[in-house]
């Protein structure tokens, strides 16, 4: 099993060692690389900025647009985080109206997540 960014593991800046994202969110045709997934993707979610791997999680690719009352945007992906890592890690996105701040606190919830921080898991 090997470890796959959405964004084909993008473009590392020289200066901070951050990966970007390669994938344009923009772009018309990027649409369907998710329309070829499958409803649920095993993935590893990372947290800024040390880029820590943080959750073990699945990206539930479905047309849904609202996470927790909040549009989910083109460049952030609904998440279901399954086992936390870090359990002092804090989500990339704060659900303030569930009051929940944690990674921890979010286990078995849907979350919205940075794309170019989604690494999907990838069969050999």
């Amino acid at each position: 099993m090997i470890l796959k960014s959405i964004s084909a593991l993008g473009k590392k800046n020289p200066k901070d060692g951050i990966h970007e994202p390669e994938i344009d969110v923009d772009d018309p045709e990027e649409p369907e690389f998710y329309a070829m997934m499958p409803e649920f993707t095993t993935c590893r979610l990372i947290v800024e900025p040390n880029n820590e791997i943080v959750a073990a999680s699945f990206m539930v690719n479905t047309r849904a647009t609202i996470v927790h009352g909040m549009n989910l945007g083109n460049d952030h992906v609904r998440v279901s985080i399954k086992e936390v890592f870090n359990k002092n890690a804090v989500l990339p996105i704060l659900i303030p109206s569930a009051d929940i701040f944690l990674v921890m606190s979010a286990i078995d919830t849907l979350v919205s997540w940075p794309k170019y921080l989604v690494y999907l898991e990838m069969m050999r």
